[in-house]
């Protein structure tokens, strides 16, 4: 009968615990937004892009046609004689 008493009061001792150490959420100030954020699509920046354009065998690539959004350039350097 001890047993069964000192499991339960160790679990109602338990359960307290968790219980208490919960985030109370009823003091949130918290509104929920229903207007959607729409992006400036007009904006335009300025920005530059590097980096080495290799192929699966992390050999350097010639010739190769990079495109971003609109505009293209073609890369025709050959470094180290690799190509």
């Amino acid at each position: 009968m001890k047993k069964i008493a000192g499991i339960l009061l160790l679990s109602i001792a338990g359960f307290t615990i968790f219980n208490s150490c919960r985030k109370n959420f009823d003091n949130e100030q918290y509104t929920q937004t229903n207007t959607p954020v729409i992006p400036d699509l007009t904006a335009q920046i300025t920005t530059s892009v590097a980096g080495f354009i290799t192929n699966e065998n992390d050999s350097a690539v010639s010739g190769a046609v990079l495109t971003a959004g609109t505009q293209t350039i073609a890369i025709a350097i050959c470094l180290w004689n690799a190509c």
